[in-house]
């Protein structure tokens, strides 16, 4: 029958000749591999590696296989899993993850361009001449070794100075022209949702507002257009007439006058 050592954690199986530990000299033990043992002394259960190297040393051979611990079940069975990188919900884009990277790129437009942005673009409208975007790479979670995906997404707005690399957020995009627009981002560090400094008016109300500007000229054209075609211009300029050539002549009489 094997033994081990209960003081070294190296997981090496001795011989059943051994006595002692050649590392810290402590008597060793049988090795019940069937047996519900207690972990070894400062150790929380469900510490140990799902699955660990066995190492038989007889007569100065070592032989090495690989055995699940009862601990490492435990462990992998109640370690919650890290939560989706990606959840689509109907037109929204859901991602969770890491911050690996941010920076903001600033920019200067014009009222006029800035509304057009909004209308067609879906860009938030940002007040002051300056606009700011920010890059976010998102790198999902994982419970063991490098992340297999990453995304970029962007947010109209400087929020540079709230992240930090390694931040937990969560961000909602819409996919327009084949990126992503963070609409809302929330910190699992900071617990709460991410705002701009600046002030913003979301796309779908300037679209709104947009929209009632044009209706408005265009009420007012027609007004314009139907008073010149029923003839109202006519009778008015005919009752005006009198009173625009006395003031015409007023005016030339005053100036005159003056130049003497």
């Amino acid at each position: 029958m094997a033994k081990y050592c209960p003081v070294c954690r190296g997981f090496f199986l001795y011989d059943d000749s051994q006595t002692a530990c050649p590392d810290c000299g402590r008597r060793l033990e049988f090795y019940r591999p069937q047996a519900e043992t207690s972990p070894p002394a400062g150790e929380w259960p469900g510490e140990r590696s799902a699955v660990f190297t066995q190492t038989v040393r007889e007569g100065g051979s070592r032989q090495e296989r690989s055995a699940p611990s009862s601990g490492g079940r435990q462990a992998a069975c109640a370690a919650p899993s890290s939560p989706a990188f990606l959840v689509h919900e109907g037109g929204r884009y859901i991602f969770r993850g890491a911050v690996f990277h941010v920076d903001t790129v600033v920019r200067e437009y014009g009222f006029l361009r800035k509304v057009l942005y909004s209308v067609f673009s879906g860009e938030p409208f940002q007040f002051g001449r300056t606009c700011y975007l920010t890059n976010i790479r998102l790198e999902e979670h994982t419970d063991a070794g490098f992340p297999e995906r990453s995304e970029t997404i962007i947010y109209y707005g400087d929020i540079e100075s709230q992240l930090a690399t390694g931040d937990d957020i969560q961000a909602e995009c819409v996919r327009h022209r084949g990126r992503y627009m963070a609409v809302r981002v929330y910190s699992f560090d900071h617990n709460r949702s991410l705002r701009p400094e600046s002030i913003r008016l979301s796309a779908w109300l300037v679209r709104i507002l947009f929209l009632l500007v044009l209706l408005a000229l265009f009420f007012f054209t027609a007004e314009v257009v139907c008073f010149f075609a029923s003839g109202a211009f006519l009778v008015l300029l005919s009752q005006l007439m009198f009173p625009i050539i006395l003031i015409g002549a007023l005016w030339f009489w005053l100036r005159s006058r003056r130049w003497r």
